[in-house]
């Protein structure tokens, strides 16, 4: 806050009270009192703001809507930034460069799926060495699934502080969006078409995208009561013309998997069985293990 004002008009005070008085005995002392005790009215809220001015923080520069004078804003990410409030404006007082190097893309943000709501968590993402956060959750709603085609949609988080979600191309060989300037992706979303009456999932953002389209989607299994496990990098996905493993089919991700218990009579009795997977150094999956299995079948998908 800026202070010439007041200082002006006790200026002024002064030289009424004292400065103009010339003869003797002119000069009272209440007047002087007065000065003293103005002087003391005057320094007060300045002391005060002085001592007690508010420090907040984020990664985003400081709104000028927020604050009162004289309050420190401290920014931080690759480099610490020291704002003071003046005159209603944010002004950048210091900057200290720390030395780190921040790659750009997801920190910590977490995406799920319910039905067609895409939730993402609160958490941080890099882009040109900055550090941005988001202290809460995001909703997101797809847009339908194509009646015939599948589609590929992504969360992308921009340096605006923002997460947003982008359609893909509804295709026989569906391609997902380009991902904008300044910003990561965080999550792709597969939609199937509304004829396979299948639901969306997350696929993983780590992996390549590996593109599915009509029954190549899905390995079915014959199985028994108990447990299977699974060696997801050499072990050929059932019924499959090419003679593809299951991470070339696949990928290094699974969307789910669904059971079909055969209680007799021709009727199949769907369940969701548990299942666990490890992974290899490089991230792909190693064995997957399904367990709590009727006799029937699963599907991978």
């Amino acid at each position: 806050m800026n202070y010439t004002s007041q200082i002006a008009t006790y200026k002024a005070l002064v030289n009424l009270l004292v400065g103009s008085k010339n003869t003797v005995n002119s000069i009272e002392p209440s007047d002087v009192a007065d000065i003293g005790l103005e002087l003391a009215d005057l320094l007060l809220p300045i002391l005060n703001i002085i001592n007690d001015f508010a420090i907040t923080g984020g990664t985003l520069n400081p709104s000028n809507s927020n604050g009162n004078d004289l309050d420190l804003y401290i920014q931080g990410g690759t480099k610490l930034t020291f704002w003071r409030k003046r005159n209603g404006s944010w002004v950048k007082e210091a900057e200290v460069d720390l030395g780190i190097q921040i790659v750009d893309g997801n920190i910590s943000l977490q995406a799920s799926v319910n039905g067609s709501v895409v939730t993402v968590s609160a958490g941080s993402w890099g882009i040109n060495n900055v550090v941005y956060s988001k202290s809460t959750q995001t909703q997101l709603t797809l847009t339908p699934g194509d009646a015939n085609y599948n589609r590929i949609d992504a969360v992308f988080a921009n340096t605006s502080g923002g997460i947003i979600l982008s359609n893909g191309l509804a295709n026989s060989n569906p391609v997902p969006p380009s991902k904008p300037s300044n910003s990561v992706i965080v999550a792709y979303v597969y939609v199937p078409s509304i004829a396979s009456g299948d639901l969306p999932y997350i696929s993983d953002s780590n992996a390549p995208i590996v593109v599915v389209n009509g029954d190549n989607v899905k390995s079915k299994i014959n199985v028994l009561e108990g447990n299977k496990e699974i060696d997801w990098q050499n072990e050929s996905a059932p019924n499959d013309p090419e003679n593809r493993t299951y991470a070339q089919k696949h990928g290094n991700s699974i969307g789910r998997i669904e059971g079909h218990q055969d209680i007799g009579s021709g009727t199949m009795l769907g369940y969701s069985p548990n299942y666990t997977y490890t992974l290899n150094g490089d991230g792909t999956i190693n064995l997957l293990k399904i367990t709590d299995l009727f006799a029937g079948t699963i599907t991978i998908i």
